[in-house]
């Protein structure tokens, strides 16, 4: 296993995490081009054999900090909404909308939050 590869990959993930939340993109087509290049731009700067596994690990372990990141970031207490309940996968994420508007129940759920959590209820990250 590659170490220093594994390391550099974590820490160019949470980098990104911290750059990208305090200079939050208008845009998200260079911000897109460049998660996407960083990891493979990785290897070549750390050097050592272009293999198929060491990409492999460069992406996994970049995209997988950068997620568990922002995750745990949402759900801490230094988050700017952490004082409003909510349930934890609509503090992470708003896809958990997505499927409900599909089902066309978004008003009965939204209902059954507010029953249960009170008048304010967190069902998004922050805008900022």
């Amino acid at each position: 296993m590659d170490s220093s590869l594994f390391s550099c990959a974590i820490s160019l993930g949470l980098l990104n995490h911290l750059y990208f939340h305090k200079f939050e993109p208008h845009s998200a087509k260079i911000p897109l081009l460049l998660l996407s290049l960083e990891p493979a731009a990785l290897i070549l700067c750390i050097g050592g054999p272009i293999s198929f596994l060491r990409v492999l690990l460069s992406y996994t372990v970049f995209w997988g900090s950068l997620s568990l990141s922002i995750v745990l970031y949402r759900l801490s207490p230094f988050h700017p909404l952490a004082q409003y309940p909510g349930p934890a996968i609509c503090k992470v994420t708003k896809l958990w909308g997505v499927a409900v508007a599909a089902g066309g129940k978004q008003h009965l759920y939204l209902k059954k939050l507010h029953d249960t959590y009170g008048p304010y209820v967190r069902t998004g990250k922050s805008p900022s």
